[in-house]
């Protein structure tokens, strides 16, 4: 098992270098076509995933739970692949923060200077050199806003990455080779056990939190959920009573034989003196 996430910049050649890496070694790809395609089959809105995906959802949007909606089924969909799969390449998506910690996973980030940026974007897409900066400036602040609100990171430390790939001066099939090797090396570590075990936790309390907030139906704010060794650890906050006990049950899934339930009943209203 082995997962690479690439994180980039626009006009870093990572729409070339993505794809090729996983043809290359014969694994799974996940981009933004197939995550389109996987999230309508879950009843997610074209418009709610163009709306959402690698961008900060606005202060008056965060009220309405849309995107929380569209996060929690991208990785509902990100680990069922990623458990099916030998091996997966991830770009984009905060992919090296999902997976922090996880055996397995190489996570990689592609930059270039600003000048090659804005030259790869007029030539790619036609812009003039002023629509080409625009596009560079909104694509970094929407990236920046989508890890900040979802994970809590600062999407452009280098410190976030195992390795950092400037692609200034480098064609595709260069960065590709460079980073085909080091994958190689890093593949004969054996990861397998471990990592297979941390998916297979991460997707069985995914769908937890599928069939509790969505399946279920119960108001939870800010529920989270662990699995460890067919233990479910669920903490959250409900402003109904009844409802640590629903989710208690509705937690239960195959593979569960023991729920530890930390949901705590907060109610909206001040005490009555």
């Amino acid at each position: 098992m082995a997962i690479i996430t690439i994180s980039r910049q626009a006009g870093s050649l990572s729409r070339e270098i993505a794809p090729a890496l996983a043809k290359k070694f014969g694994w799974f790809y996940i981009d933004k076509n197939n995550i389109l395609d996987a999230l309508e089959k879950y009843n997610i809105d074209t418009e709610i995933i163009e709306k959402y995906d690698e961008k900060k959802p606005s202060f008056r949007d965060s009220f309405f739970l849309e995107n929380e909606k569209f996060f929690n089924y991208f990785k509902l969909y990100f680990f069922e692949k990623a458990v099916e799969n030998k091996g997966c390449v991830l770009l984009g998506r905060g992919g090296s923060f999902l997976l922090k910690g996880t055996p397995g996973v190489l996570r990689i980030r592609l930059v270039s200077s600003d000048e090659t940026r804005i030259e790869r974007l007029m030539h790619e897409f036609g812009y003039d050199e002023k629509e080409a900066k625009k596009v560079m400036k909104i694509s970094d602040h929407e990236r920046i806003g989508f890890h900040k609100y979802y994970y809590h990171e600062d999407w452009s430390s280098p410190e976030s990455y195992d390795i950092t790939f400037n692609t200034d001066y480098f064609s595709t099939d260069s960065v590709s080779n460079m980073l085909s090797a080091l994958i190689e090396s890093y593949l004969e570590e054996d990861f397998e056990i471990k990592g297979q075990k941390y998916l297979k936790n991460m997707l069985t309390a995914q769908k937890i939190i599928i069939r509790i907030l969505y399946e279920k139906n119960i108001a939870v704010h800010l529920l989270e959920v662990e699995v460890e060794d067919g233990k479910a650890t669920l903490a959250g906050t409900v402003e109904v009573d009844s409802m640590i006990d629903q989710c208690g049950k509705a937690a239960k899934i195959a593979g569960i034989e023991s729920v530890e339930n930390n949901i705590v009943f907060i109610s909206q209203y001040p005490p009555i003196i």
